[in-house]
């Protein structure tokens, strides 16, 4: 069977030789999106929720979006399962019983240390998935 779009596909692609992963989602999410271990971020065992109230990328670490964004002038979008931690605006998390309702908390704006802060242009997430709440998008 022909498949010149394929062939094509395959030709101008890269083929990844050595990769890593974890038996745990969040993270080997950290691994694929940063290109590092999980232990180089904030947390060994991974940053997993919003009530832990970091992100575990840290300091100047990039991120592949900022990666493509500086190399090859991409626009980026993070979609689905974030599940590497943040912070709820405006200043972190204020009442861990009530995450989506607390007054403490400004939905309105961006999550801190989010998917924008590590180079995503937009981003449609939730932050945990459906191990536990908040079970909303952002």
């Amino acid at each position: 069977v022909s498949m010149p779009n394929i062939d094509a596909l395959v030709s101008n692609s890269v083929l990844f030789t050595d990769v890593h992963s974890t038996p745990l989602c969040a993270p080997s999410r950290y691994m694929l999106l940063s290109g590092m271990y999980q232990h180089r971020g904030r947390s060994a065992k991974g940053t997993w929720s919003l009530a832990e109230n970091k992100s575990q990328f840290k300091g100047k670490q990039k991120s592949i979006a900022e990666v493509l964004k500086d190399g090859g002038n991409y626009n980026t979008m993070m979609a689905g399962k974030w599940h590497i931690g943040a912070k709820i605006p405006p200043t972190g998390v204020q009442d861990k019983e009530r995450l989506l309702s607390s007054p403490f908390h400004d939905w309105s704006l961006q999550l801190i240390d989010g998917p924008q802060e590590v180079g995503f242009d937009h981003s449609y997430i939730t932050a945990e998935g459906i191990q536990r709440a908040p079970y909303a998008f952002f």
